[in-house]
């Protein structure tokens, strides 16, 4: 659902430039070299880059990005040079402010607090992470953290381990967060669980819980926009979009 809004939003944002978009999966050059990158793209008359789920230590991505051969824009990544520019929401304050609503919204206990993370290689992972350890320090709770790696599967045995011993469940995901209410559904146990995403299978993880909608479409076409501003001449930056909270409705998400 991510990776279609992406492109969706590219593709349209890219035909009010005239521009053509070309997708290529990172498997597609995984095995090639530095050169041999180049030297591929430039055959495709590619002159700009927008690099989506870069992770820490994509020694292949992080070489194109050092050459300075295209005008880049990673979303996701907090990357910049004077030829890239990184999208992406705060997501340090984005995970701080769900769970923050989710905590103080609970009229039940709210001291044990369990969070289960992205994957360690993920640039959100830290940022998300830095966001629920402030939280801890205002609020003062005790805090279980575990790597979940955005893995609903994972999700659930991690919740199973814990869903007895905490009062809120925080997910760095959408995907963790329904593995993690549908155990609680099928052990029979109530605790406030939130994601992150905003992902439309939200709405049928059979409660409703809080999440950080982010607009993938949006996030896209702005990338595009940057990489427009790049191709002119202008010099690499961040750029924050807005972040929003919400709760997924099942009769908003049925057509």
């Amino acid at each position: 659902e991510i990776n279609m809004q992406y492109i969706a939003g590219a593709i349209h944002q890219a035909g009010g430039f005239k521009l053509d978009v070309i997708t290529v999966f990172f498997s597609m050059i995984r095995d090639k070299t530095l050169k041999e990158v180049i030297s591929y793209f430039k055959s495709q008359n590619i002159a700009g880059i927008i690099v989506y789920g870069m992770r820490k230590g994509d020694t292949l991505i992080e070489e194109l990005i050092e050459s300075g051969e295209f005008k880049m824009v990673l979303v996701d990544a907090p990357i910049v040079n004077p030829v890239t520019s990184a999208v992406w929401i705060d997501q340090k304050k984005a995970q701080y402010d769900v769970a923050r609503k989710t905590i103080t919204e609970n009229k039940g206990p709210s001291d044990k607090v369990l969070y289960i993370a992205g994957r360690e290689d993920s640039y959100v992972t830290g940022e998300r992470l830095n966001g629920i350890l402030k939280l801890k320090e205002e609020l003062g709770f005790t805090l279980y953290i575990e790597e979940g790696n955005f893995s609903e599967k994972q999700a659930r045995e991690i919740t199973f381990q814990y869903a007895d011993k905490v009062d809120i469940i925080v997910c760095a995901s959408d995907l963790m967060a329904i593995g993690a209410m549908r155990v609680l559904i099928e052990k029979d146990v109530f605790h406030p669980v939130c994601g992150f995403d905003g992902i439309a299978l939200m709405a049928y993880a059979g409660k409703q819980m809080n999440t950080i909608s982010q607009n993938f479409s949006r996030i896209s076409a702005e990338a595009v926009r940057e990489l427009v501003h790049l191709l002119k001449g202008a010099e690499g930056r961040e750029i924050i979009i807005p972040h929003e909270i919400s709760r997924i409705q099942y009769l908003e998400s049925i057509c």
